[in-house]
């Protein structure tokens, strides 16, 4: 379990690279084309698509149960593994991978929390599976219960499906994973936290979760995370929300001389509270050894007035 996601919201948007390196095969931006039974399109469209667009801020609902989306990718990969993103009542459903679109075989089986009945934003369930090198060109997950009401148009929603994988096995130990996350060993520090309601820890930052975050209350802010030990970065992801916020992410061996990789100034949320959108952004590294990850928020429309003046969901870096 673990990641709501969030980054307006745009995960992978990437082109193919080398083989030996994993990417989101189900990512439109991947090449990668989403169909279902049927969607709705009351208020907003939740159309297929928006399965595998990058963007939290959209998702896929089906009518009928059960409800299936299934996504084609550009070709056949070898899959290391899932990941999806829902929420809004509890629904039970299987993800399933095909080589040819006819036969398929189920990889996992899961149900999503009891999230409130009153609306989508209140929480996010994200599953994800780890598989041993299975060849496929498509994906389907099939929504087979929910205890959303009958009434209700939308009986499924899912926020995003994702697959992880490679063209071919070159090298099966440069296998990627987000090293800056907890349980991976990744531990977090910052230059402060707030404490004011729910506590908004360094740890926030990559436990993988982004209904938690960090939140830092001087300017600039940073947190950093160590991983427990150096390894080659190919990509990094940050999840942040709540108002207008400018940041730069760094590397570093060393803990003291650090890299800049990236610079981000993230939509202009409005200010009245910290659900009403997220954004995401990612970046791809050339190969970069580190052992230290640091987000530096440098400017905010924030408030003076406000405790929190920097707030991150996540931050994810991935590398073998």
């Amino acid at each position: 379990m673990i990641r709501k996601i969030a980054l307006g919201l745009f995960l992978c948007n990437a082109v193919l690279i080398s083989q030996s390196q994993l990417i989101n095969v189900a990512s439109s931006a991947n090449g990668g084309k989403a169909t279902a039974r049927d969607y709705g399109t009351y208020g907003s469209p939740r159309y297929p698509s928006n399965i595998n667009d990058g963007s939290l801020k959209t998702n896929w609902a089906g009518m009928r149960m059960p409800a299936w989306c299934q996504i084609e990718f550009n070709q056949e990969y070898i899959i290391k593994s899932v990941r999806c993103i829902a929420d809004y009542h509890t629904q039970s459903y299987r993800i399933e991978l095909s080589r040819d679109g006819t036969n398929w075989k189920t990889i996992t089986s899961h149900t999503t929390p009891d999230f409130k009945p009153s609306g989508e934003s209140e929480g996010a369930d994200i599953h994800e599976l780890q598989i041993n090198n299975y060849p496929a060109r498509f994906v389907r997950i099939v929504i087979t219960t929910t205890d959303a009401p009958r009434s209700h148009i939308f009986q499924a929603i899912i926020d995003e499906l994702e697959v992880f994988g490679s063209l071919s096995e070159q090298n099966p130990r440069k296998s990627i994973k987000d090293v800056a996350l907890a349980r991976n060993g990744g531990k977090a520090t910052a230059r402060d936290y707030g404490t004011y309601g729910t506590p908004r820890y360094p740890s926030n930052i990559n436990d993988g979760n982004p209904q938690t975050n960090w939140a830092g209350m001087r300017m600039p802010a940073w947190c950093q995370i160590e991983f427990n030990q150096e390894y080659i970065i190919k990509s990094v992801r940050c999840i942040a929300n709540y108002h207008t916020q400018s940041y730069r992410i760094e590397l570093s061996r060393d803990g003291t001389n650090w890299k800049t990789i990236t610079s981000h100034t993230t939509p202009d949320f409005k200010p009245s509270g910290e659900s009403e959108g997220k954004d995401i952004h990612e970046v791809r590294i050339n190969n970069y050894p580190a052992r230290f990850a640091r987000v530096v928020i440098t400017s905010t429309d924030a408030p003076h007035s406000h405790i929190f003046q920097a707030i991150i969901d996540d931050l994810e870096v991935f590398g073998y």
